[in-house]
């Protein structure tokens, strides 16, 4: 079963890296700050549902499925726009240039 978990998270990881460079930085953020929510909000139902009883293996690796994809995909989307938002800010203010190598 987790083969099948890592398989899917290996698929969501490069069709993000394919997309992610596609779509305006704009709206990469915001894609990657709602896929953060919704792995956050996976999470938070998975662990109120299983606080109410309802605990099966099935459920746990469902749960854990769909919080893993949708964290690894906000976290493609996010870095590069993290990186590029960066690199103008800092281009725009000229430290880019004028940094001494470390």
């Amino acid at each position: 079963m987790y083969d099948i978990l890592t398989a899917l998270a290996m698929i969501s990881v490069v069709v993000g890296i394919v997309l992610v460079r596609r779509i305006p930085l704009h709206k990469r953020i915001w894609i990657g700050l709602a896929l953060a929510a919704g792995s956050y909000c996976s999470a938070s139902i998975g662990l109120v549902l299983i606080r109410a009883g309802f605990d099966s293996a099935p459920f746990l690796y469902a749960r854990a499925g769909s919080f893993g994809a949708l964290a690894i995909m906000s976290v493609v989307f996010l870095v590069p726009s993290c990186q590029d938002w960066l690199r103008a800010k800092w281009r725009r203010r000229g430290d880019w240039e004028d940094r001494p190598a470390r």
